[in-house]
């Protein structure tokens, strides 16, 4: 069996997803954060100078999110929204959360769903944005974009009033980093919530509630990766790998550990510098 780093579960009665329900939080830190908020050290691929000089952090932020860094790109839309280091430019600032946003991560998404929602900063109220893009952070996991999603069912802002999604939306939101039955990882997978797609994936490859059954985990983590999962991009970009398991295919190996790099998972961008010397 092949072991995926955050995709193995611990062998007990009930499926331990704690880990994995945290998985928004883990790779959604901005790289902004490792600069702006001190959580970043050398071990994430900053400059050393860059944590500690405030004019070499902004032009690594900017190189990075001109790579396509979907961290960075996510950071320099904040640093623009809140003038730390550049001039305020709420043009700037939605330019490049979007683009952040069309990588799939999560915190862009919340934030500029948020924008829309209030109506502030400059950016016109759009309620069916802000909804379309609280969906999205909310399929990852995003607390806040689940709590978001739950007021405005309740309220009819954006959707339909609809107090039966209300309530669900906001059980998600309060289950977030707790334990869940086999049976509910199971429903809110097939309902597309993107995390426990990714936990009923790494159950299917660790054989914990369910047969062990390589092919239906590699279902489950493309359901969640195509919905911008990082650790599930990471998974299949590994699953993918030849030599690692039956459907090794070097083409989409690399497809999916990019994916999962772009968006700063730290295991595909260390797999991908291996695999580049």
């Amino acid at each position: 069996m092949l072991a995926v780093s955050g995709c193995g579960a611990k062998k007990s009665d009930a499926p331990d997803t704690g880990a994995a329900q945290d998985t928004a939080a883990k790779s959604g830190a901005p790289i902004a954060a490792g600069l702006l908020h001190g959580l970043y050290t050398k071990s994430d691929g900053v400059p050393e100078d860059a944590l500690n000089d405030p004019g070499k952090a902004i032009a690594w932020v900017q190189k990075a999110a001109r790579e396509g860094n979907a961290r960075a790109q996510f950071e320099l839309g904040m640093r623009y929204v809140y003038g730390i280091g550049v001039a305020t430019n709420t043009g700037q600032a939605v330019e490049w959360l979007q683009k952040s946003v069309n990588q799939g991560f999560d915190q862009a998404q919340y934030f500029l769903g948020a924008m829309y929602n209030q109506g502030n900063m400059g950016i016109p109220q759009d309620y069916k944005k802000a909804f379309d893009l609280f969906q999205k952070a909310a399929a990852q996991g995003n607390v806040n974009a689940r709590k978001n999603l739950a007021s405005m069912y309740e309220k009819g802002t954006g959707v339909a009033k609809d107090d039966a999604r209300a309530a669900e939306w906001r059980q998600k939101a309060a289950n977030h980093g707790g334990r869940k039955t086999l049976e509910q990882i199971q429903k809110d997978a097939e309902q597309g919530d993107a995390d426990s797609q990714y936990v009923l994936g790494g159950l299917y490859l660790s054989g914990q509630g369910v047969p062990e059954d390589t092919a239906k985990a590699m279902e489950w983590f493309e359901k969640a990766a195509k919905q911008g999962h990082a650790d599930a991009q990471y998974a299949l970009g590994l699953l993918y790998t030849p030599g690692l398991s039956p459907y090794g295919d070097s083409d989409k190996s690399r497809e999916w550990l990019q994916k999962a790099a772009a968006q700063g998972q730290k295991d595909a961008v260390e797999v991908l510098k291996r695999l580049s010397q």
